[in-house]
């Protein structure tokens, strides 16, 4: 029996001996500290979730990352516009990084619809044609959107919305009767605002400045009149022509881009 005893005992210690040879050394940093957390990079399509770990609030908008505490963690990911959200959970090591990259429910589609008083007017929105008037729910992101109708006869109108997620926007718009023959002589002064991004300067075809950006209440003889619109230290040019009725305050707003790009 003491032989037996002394037999297991000693299986015992080396079986103890072989599981701490087996342990996971914790990890450290630099001076010696023992590391207890690892790191979760979070990219999600669509971008800016809301992140929680835990059901508590980890992030504001993705991606992001987040250091955490080693072990298991439960993750719920959500669109502020979305219905529902993306759950998972993550194991998280010390002293390493992860990272996780996944679809989540998207939000909700806004759409915008427009009318004019001249049917086939080209509808272009942040800059893409969408159609013609009239036009029925064309979907877009939420946020800022910048409209843009040009009749046949070349006259535009431009308007900026706020869309919430899952809105439903409606635009009239009014060109008048002039738009329909382009014959008419118009007497008269109109009012026009000028929007220019970046922001730049507007000039006349003469090469006159006539204001900086944004160009407001800006006094011009009815009819058809053209400008130039200039950005980035005059780097960026487009000549417009509008056509401004009497009497008539109108609102355009121009985003220069590369296609702008003055030649050297």
């Amino acid at each position: 029996m003491l032989y037996r005893t002394s037999v297991l005992l000693r299986i015992a210690l080396a079986l103890g001996v072989a599981a701490a040879g087996c342990a996971r050394e914790p990890p450290r940093d630099a001076e010696g500290n023992v590391v207890t957390v690892g790191s979760l990079r979070i990219r999600t399509f669509p971008r800016g979730a809301v992140v929680y770990v835990d059901d508590a609030r980890a992030a504001d908008s993705t991606p992001t990352t987040l250091v955490l505490e080693e072990g298991r963690h439960r993750i719920r990911i959500q669109h502020p516009g979305a219905s529902a959200a993306y759950e998972t959970q993550v194991q998280v090591t010390a002293g390493t990084a992860r990272t996780l990259d996944t679809r989540i429910p998207p939000p909700a589609r806004s759409t915008v619809s427009v009318r004019s008083d001249v049917e086939g007017a080209v509808v272009r929105i942040n800059g893409y044609r969408r159609g013609l008037t009239p036009l029925e729910a064309a979907p877009t992101q939420a946020g800022k959107v910048i409209v843009k109708v040009t009749a046949p006869d070349g006259q535009e109108r431009v308007e900026s919305l706020k869309l919430g997620y899952g809105e439903d926007a409606e635009l009239e718009v009014e060109f008048g009767s002039a738009t329909s023959t382009g014959t008419e002589r118009p007497v008269g002064t109109g009012r026009v605002t000028l929007v220019v991004e970046p922001n730049g300067w507007i000039e006349s075809t003469r090469g006159e400045r006539l204001g900086e950006s944004p160009l407001r209440n800006y006094a011009v003889p009815a009819g058809r009149r053209r400008f130039v619109l200039v950005a980035m230290g005059g780097q960026l040019r487009r000549e417009i022509e509008l056509f401004i009725e009497a009497k008539r305050q109108v609102v355009y707003r121009y985003r220069l881009g590369e296609e702008d790009r003055k030649p050297r």
